[in-house]
């Protein structure tokens, strides 16, 4: 249980002070806005012997970025075929293209907001089929008590997306 880096090794001890076997500790994933010599001090706080528990409560307690309100869309039921989202999908040459439409295709599926910016490039009628299901997935998730700041932002997110495939990609209809 030794590291070259004094922060690393610091954690290391604090770890074991608090309670885990040094064959048993865990990796580190921090959010970007705690830096490790200041996590070192948070776990310093911990009783000795709190154990793995007090641990988790700190990671669990840290400000973890919030994720996006809605990384997936609801499942759209038939409202879009095989063929949209290939023609999605070879429009950024994605590989293998199979198995990602048949997922899609898949019941209970969700739909990332990426696949539904893509989709909005290819044609000016696949553009509209998005448009029209965006409201009806809003109107869904608003029944369903998300809150319409949540509805905005996902809106929101999907216009960004599209701004930023269209631009990254040099593609789309218009």
């Amino acid at each position: 249980m030794r590291s070259d880096d004094p922060l690393i090794h610091a954690y290391l001890q604090e770890l074991v002070r608090i309670g885990f076997a040094e064959d048993e500790i865990p990796g580190l994933v921090l959010p970007g806005s705690v830096a490790l010599e200041e996590f070192v001090e948070m776990l310093r706080a911990i009783p000795d012997g709190a154990g793995e528990d007090a641990y988790a409560a700190l990671i669990r307690s840290l400000p973890w970025p919030r994720p996006a309100p809605w990384s997936y869309w609801p499942d759209p039921g038939d409202w879009f075929t095989a063929d949209d989202f290939r023609a999605a999908l070879q429009l950024i040459n994605f590989s293998p293209l199979e198995p990602e439409v048949e997922e899609y295709m898949s019941p209970t599926r969700q739909i990332p907001t990426w696949i539904l910016a893509v989709m909005s490039l290819v044609s000016p009628a696949l553009d509209a089929k998005v448009r029209a299901y965006i409201p009806i997935a809003r109107r869904e998730r608003l029944d369903a008590g998300e809150s319409v700041e949540i509805a905005d932002t996902a809106e929101e997110d999907f216009e960004r997306q599209r701004a930023d495939i269209r631009s990254k990609y040099g593609i789309g209809y218009a």
